[in-house]
Parts: structure tokens; C-alpha cells; sequence
């Protein structure tokens, strides 16, 4: 799964805001930021039952999943590619 990972990233390039998850894994793009995450079980089971979050914001994401995305410090000069667990 993650050796696709560059493809989809490079897909992203031109989108300011996106959301990909691909069973535990979670890029979340915002503010031309751009994250990747190894979801932990209890992640994957508030995505899995709350379907209204497949049309959320990532910021939305961000606040209801708890994955750790400080977009206050974001550079928009760049695509900053973080993997946290």
C-alpha cells in the first residue's frame, strides 16, 4: 500500500484540501499541507462508523479522528510530507 503512496501524492499536488483513506492509512491534505498517517484501530472505528465523515473538511477530520496536524505552522512555499504513527 504505501509504495503507491508517491503517485497519490504527486496526484494531490494541484489541491489545495483533500482526504484519501486506504484502510489504515490516512493522507490528509490542508492548507497545501500534507500528512500521512498509519490510522491506530480506534482511529479506523470512528471513520468506519461515522459515514457523515467521508464528506468532512480535514480539518474536520483532524478534530474528530485526534491525529496530531498542528496547521498553524505550515509553510505554504512548500508540500510538507510528515509520516506520524
Amino acid at each position: 500500500m504505501l509504495q503507491n503512496t508517491g503517485p497519490v501524492l504527486q496526484a494531490l499536488q494541484p489541491t489545495r484540501d483533500a482526504v484519501i483513506r486506504v484502510g489504515a492509512l490516512l493522507i490528509i491534505k490542508a492548507d497545501w499541507a500534507v500528512y500521512v498517517y498509519q490510522l491506530t484501530a480506534a482511529q479506523q472505528a470512528i471513520l468506519d462508523h461515522q459515514p457523515h465523515l467521508a464528506a468532512a473538511t480535514p480539518k474536520e477530520i483532524i478534530t474528530d479522528t485526534g491525529v496530531h496536524c498542528d496547521l498553524r505552522q505550515r509553510d505554504d512555499s512548500h508540500v510538507d510530507n510528515q509520516l506520524k504513527p
